[in-house]
């Protein structure tokens, strides 16, 4: 009887598992992504900032700076479609987990509602 229900409990169990893998999965995703972006965005920052060093020309201060912040504008756009399809990739997968642990509950609800009820006795009326 005890293995049955250490049984049980661990098939119960399963679904918010499986929440907490995708979980973990998806930060470390989103972890590693926010690093790379961080590490090129200061790479790149330290790029422009030495080409500064000896500029003397506005002109050619103005172009480094509009091409600085034009990769700058790509590389944000990337990492927020980079992190919008993690987060779409995880939200797929919970939902699918949770739907596939409420589909034993719902079947037991539809049976439930197509067995007949039986009628209740009329009430009594005082006179």
């Amino acid at each position: 009887m005890f293995e049955q229900f250490a049984t049980q409990m661990q098939n119960s169990m399963k679904p918010m598992n499986d929440l907490m893998a995708v979980s973990n999965k998806m930060f470390e995703q989103l972890a590693q992504q926010q690093s790379t972006f961080m590490t090129a965005m200061v790479n790149d920052g330290m790029a422009f900032a030495g080409s500064l060093s000896g500029q003397s020309d506005a002109s050619a201060l103005m172009d480094g700076q509009k091409t600085y912040f034009a990769g700058v504008q790509g590389k944000m756009a990337a990492a927020t479609q980079d992190t919008y399809s993690v987060l779409t990739d995880a939200q797929t997968q919970a939902s699918e987990i949770f739907t596939s642990a409420v589909a034993p509950v719902a079947a037991t609800a539809s049976v439930a509602k197509a067995a007949p009820v039986a009628a209740k006795p009329a009430a009594k009326t005082a006179k």
